[in-house]
């Protein structure tokens, strides 16, 4: 019987498995097998074509690929993770990609000048830009100033992500005659005057889709001016998205944007080829909803537009449902804050939700037929079966006071959230120990939370000497600025235990008092058990003003002892007070 071994299996069994691995996994394991036929495997499976810098591989994996493995000329698309866009000189010395049309950098601190050169001297061939904040704390001033920088090379761009969680917004009216080519933009603004500047006639001649957050704005059914709508086009707009955060109370010289303003802005003359708009506001008077409901943005059939809607209700306005008419109802479901369903609902949506954005449950278990794929928790007794069984295909879990969950003992074994990947633990939720039981959640791979919630959840659970193996990144933050419960040895000791398979671990304190040593030295011994096998970065941030000479000396006692112990490592640091180690 002839033997079988890797290289003798056909060529459509190894494109399988290589649809498995991501393309550095492939390049690492395959291509120094000097094997031709692997080779021809590699470009056609397309593994040349992308370089992704992140946690996934060690320091030492990256050298091995940089060096003869990557084959610059055909790199198409670029991805920077975490810290590694400091890294982009060292493996990506500039001008040595003639054909990248893709760049992301993302979960990005501190923009730096060697970011700005890479990005302008791939400026003729760049086609895709996406930028996204750090998790931790990051740099506003950095983030505006590299936008500045850039976005006038950028003439042959289609695609720009400005990051909606980044809160810096453009003047895009100093942009003008830039980005003439570009047809999706996701940004951020501070009101809607941005919003109609954005829309004048030419400044974006061949967008498509548009995506935007705006941090303030009042709508009201009574503007301060009139709104010239003969200056807006945007002739190839087919898709619309808008994320309206209303603030509760007007500020007396602050310009309120009336209901028909916002129906011309997307009526045909400006948007004649809209086809898509969803909408997301807090409601504040009964006033506003009969008139939002009785306006064109609905009740217009003729143009075909599909309506996609998320409107929150002001907790203090109390009207009778029954004193709203017009209303479509068999477009709309009602979520109810209370028993008495007679009472005005605290949100009415589309049965198709925005997937770009977050979705509330509540215990009545009203949700969308589609589209969630970030849910939060922050009322009482929400049932982890209904969670699993009508929102399965959420991949992002926040958990908030005075939420909860409940569960059915004799369901228990039938609960599975096989897509959810991240969990943020913002406050302790009773009953999510169910969830770190590691069951429930086999494809976890992340997990952001203060330390003392996490703490409660871990040791309330039935098996606490379970470990969470799919879990490969941890953020964790301290609890307040002046609670020293978050420097308990014990919580941290027994939240760490539990993360034996972490590639990338986050840390980031904010209070007045400085961590204690016996603190970092936990730190290290978890370095030392997991850097061999697993933990390719790890980061420390402490970011109060107080006590700095203390909290400097404790980032310098950790630096020094990791590149004892990790040798060779690369350390970086943007501030005395915060070191980053990639091992």
């Amino acid at each position: 019987m002839r033997s079988t071994n890797f290289t003798s299996l056909s060529d459509i069994v190894l494109l399988e498995i290589f649809e498995y691995l991501s393309c550095e996994d492939v390049l690492y394991a395959f291509d120094d097998l000097h094997n031709f036929r692997f080779i021809n495997l590699l470009e056609e499976h397309g593994a040349f074509e992308h370089i992704c810098l992140s946690s996934e591989m060690s320091r030492r994996q990256y050298k091995i690929l940089s060096n003869g493995i990557w084959r610059y000329e055909l790199v198409r698309s670029f991805v920077c993770k975490e810290m590694f866009c400091e890294f982009i000189i060292e493996f990506t010395p500039c001008r040595i990609f003639p054909l990248l049309s893709e760049l992301r950098i993302l979960c990005i601190r501190c923009m730096t000048d060697h970011v700005e050169q890479f990005v302008i001297e791939h400026s003729s061939t760049l086609t895709h830009l996406f930028i996204t904040r750090s998790e931790q704390s990051y740099i506003p001033e950095n983030y505006e100033k590299f936008f500045y920088t850039v976005l006038p090379h950028l003439n042959q761009l289609k695609l720009l992500d400005t990051d909606s969680r980044s809160y810096v917004s453009i003047q895009w009216n100093q942009l003008t005659d830039c980005l003439q080519s570009l047809e999706h933009l996701l940004t951020y603004v501070e009101n809607m005057s941005d919003v109609y500047t954005m829309a004048i006639d030419g400044l974006f001649p061949h967008l498509r889709s548009f995506r935007i957050y705006v941090k303030y704005a009042i709508i009201k059914t009574v503007s301060i001016e009139d709104l010239n709508i003969k200056r807006f086009h945007i002739a190839k707009l087919e898709k619309f998205d808008l994320y309206i955060k209303g603030r509760r109370n007007t500020k007396e010289d602050e310009k309120q944007v009336e209901w028909t303003d916002l129906e011309r802005l997307i009526c045909n003359s400006v948007m004649p080829s809209l086809r898509e708009f969803s909408f997301i506001y807090t409601l504040l008077t009964i006033v506003d909803i009969q008139h939002l409901f009785q306006s064109s943005i609905f009740q217009n059939h003729e143009r075909h537009i599909r309506v996609r809607f998320a409107l929150h209700i002001n907790a203090k306005t109390s009207i009778n449902l029954s004193d709203i008419t017009n209303i479509c109802h068999d477009k709309i479901l009602f979520q109810y804050n209370n028993e008495d369903e007679s009472k005005l609902p605290c949100m009415w949506f589309t049965s198709s939700w925005p997937s770009w954005t977050i979705f509330s449950m509540n215990r009545y278990d009203i949700v969308p037929h589609n589209g969630v794929r970030h849910l939060l928790i922050k009322d009482p007794n929400i049932s982890l079966h209904s969670i699993s069984k009508l929102l399965n295909h959420a991949k992002t879990l926040i958990c908030q006071y005075p939420g909860s969950f409940s569960i059915n003992d004799s369901l228990l074994s039938s609960i599975q959230l096989i897509n959810l990947h991240h969990i943020t633990i913002n406050d302790y939720v009773s009953g999510l120990e169910y969830l770190l039981d590691g069951i429930m959640v086999p494809r976890l791979k992340s997990i952001n939370g203060y330390i003392v919630s996490l703490f409660i959840s871990l040791i309330r659970r039935t098996n606490q000497m379970k470990t969470l193996d799919t879990v490969n990144h941890l953020v964790i933050t301290d609890q307040s600025i002046r609670d020293e419960r978050c420097f308990s040895f014990k919580q941290w000791y027994i939240v760490l235990d539990a993360f034996p398979r972490l590639k990338t671990f986050l840390i980031q304190f904010h209070n007045h008092i400085c961590p204690p040593i016996t603190m970092a030295d936990l730190f290290i011994n978890y370095i030392k058990r997991t850097s061999q096998t697993s933990l390719n970065f790890f980061s420390c941030c402490i970011d109060h003003c107080y006590n700095m000479e203390s909290k400097e000396h404790f980032i310098t006692y950790l630096e020094d002892k990791i590149e004892i112990l990790c040798s060779p490592v690369q350390l970086a640091s943007i501030s005395p007070t915060r070191l980053d180690a990639w091992m």
